[in-house]
C-alpha cells in the first residue's frame, strides 16, 4: 500500500477509536475498496517444454 492510504487509514482508525459509528466504518470500507480497484492487473507468465520420445529435453521456452 502506498503512504497516502496508510496515513488516511491511520486517521480513520483514530477517529473510530474515539467514537465508532457506521459512517466512519463505511468510509474505511470505501477507501479500501477504492484502493483495491485501482491496482493494475497481475502479470501472466507461460512456459512450455518439448521432450523427445526418450524424455530428453528438446526445447524450452518461457514468456512473460
Amino acid at each position: 500500500m502506498d503512504q497516502k492510504i496508510i496515513r488516511t487509514l491511520g486517521e480513520y482508525g483514530q477517529n473510530l477509536a474515539a467514537s465508532p459509528n457506521e459512517i466512519a466504518i463505511a468510509n474505511v470500507i470505501a477507501l479500501v475498496i477504492t484502493e483495491l480497484q485501482q491496482k493494475p492487473a497481475p502479470e501472466a507468465y507461460m512456459g512450455s517444454a518439448l521432450y523427445d520420445s526418450d524424455s530428453v529435453l528438446y526445447e524450452q521456452e518461457d514468456r512473460a
